[in-house]
């Protein structure tokens, strides 16, 4: 297995005012994803990195919840670079808690799984 980090998602309540305070942020894409009920807006970092916001539609918006509970900030890591098996064996091995997935994402153009570690830490799959 050979993972890499893809991008972190930060859950915000407008994209342009979060993402204008990124040091270096830089914009890719921004799509609107029916399915999560989401503006999704990706930027790029330095040599690679990613930074991706998430700006809920509305209740039935998948991460509407967690804005309102938390607030805005970071919601989760995503890694790319394994295979559905290899993702459902890391998942067994750490005790991982499938959430979502696999499942369409449209900003990415590939299906993604969404897991979440016993210290409720969402972890994002990029298939």
């Amino acid at each position: 297995m050979n993972p890499r980090i893809h991008h972190i998602g930060y859950v915000v309540e407008d994209i342009e005012s979060y993402a204008a305070s990124f040091p270096f942020a830089v914009h890719e894409q921004s799509v609107f994803d029916p399915l999560q009920g989401a503006q999704l807006a990706l930027y790029s970092v330095g040599d690679g990195s990613r930074i991706e916001f998430i700006q809920p539609n509305g209740p039935s918006s998948f991460t509407w919840g967690f804005l309102k509970s938390a607030g805005a900030g970071m919601h989760h890591i995503c890694y790319e670079g394994l295979t559905l098996p290899q993702v459902e064996l890391v998942c067994r091995e750490k005790k991982l808690f499938k959430l979502r997935g696999p499942m369409p994402a449209i900003l990415f153009g590939r299906d993604v799984l969404f897991a979440i570690t016993r210290q409720k830490a969402i972890v994002e799959f990029l298939l």
